[in-house]
């Protein structure tokens, strides 16, 4: 595998409709995660692979809270990577805030896809870390959540995400490229993103949409 760095930069470069494209033309064509995944803000994108966790309700009010801090889960966070945070259905808690944000920077993570809810939002959107998040909530995980494991297969917005697979989100949505094909996905959304600038260059000159479809066939 190339450097992570610039695949990334690669992908940054894209956008989730071109690689949508490109996983339904492969066959892959449940890798969209729900419409209710959404970016804090417009502008944010997510790109890397995924490093997975997974929680579940929890109403103990001791639970160890080095599973959340310290030598725990934030420690495990890989440079570049992209926490994928399934928090089984959970309808309240807010499992994402102003810690957790810092903590995964000073790590390296690039930016958080969680199928739960945030907190601290003014602190996330201060430092610009990439969040893409189902709802807000001001309750703490005490005595309402812990989690369970890392590094194992998630349900993120009903799409099943493996560690290692490859997370790619702007404000269209959230597509899963399946680790095993990540630079073949890349190589042909460049291929249709290139081919899309070209129709637009062509369209504000005064050519037929129908006529460039046919043309480059993206029909």
């Amino acid at each position: 595998m190339e450097n992570w760095k610039e695949i990334r930069e690669r992908f940054l470069k894209l956008y989730v409709p071109a690689v949508a494209d490109v996983l339904d033309e492969m066959g892959y064509e449940f890798q969209t995660c729900s419409p209710y995944l959404r970016p804090l803000q417009p502008g944010m994108k997510l790109a890397g692979p995924a490093f997975t966790i997974k929680g579940q309700r929890d109403g103990s009010k001791t639970f160890d809270m080095s599973r959340r801090i310290g030598p725990g889960i934030l420690d495990h966070l890989e440079e570049g990577c992209v926490a994928v945070y399934d928090t089984s259905g959970d309808p309240e808690t807010g499992h994402w805030g102003e810690l957790w944000s810092g903590g995964a920077m000073a790590r390296g993570c690039v930016g958080c896809l969680l199928d739960g809810g945030i907190r601290d939002t003014a602190y996330i959107i201060r430092e610009g870390f990439p969040m893409f998040y189902k709802y807000i909530s001001p309750n703490d995980a005490m005595g309402r959540f812990s989690i369970t494991e890392w590094q194992t297969n998630v349900t993120i917005g009903n799409v099943i995400v493996h560690p290692g697979d490859y997370i790619f989100a702007d404000y269209d949505g959230v597509v899963v490229v399946p680790k095993d094909i990540i630079m073949e996905v890349l190589e042909k959304a460049e291929g249709i993103v290139e081919t899309e600038n070209k129709i637009r260059a062509e369209v504000k000159e005064g050519a037929s949409l129908g006529g460039l479809y046919i043309k480059y066939g993206r029909f």
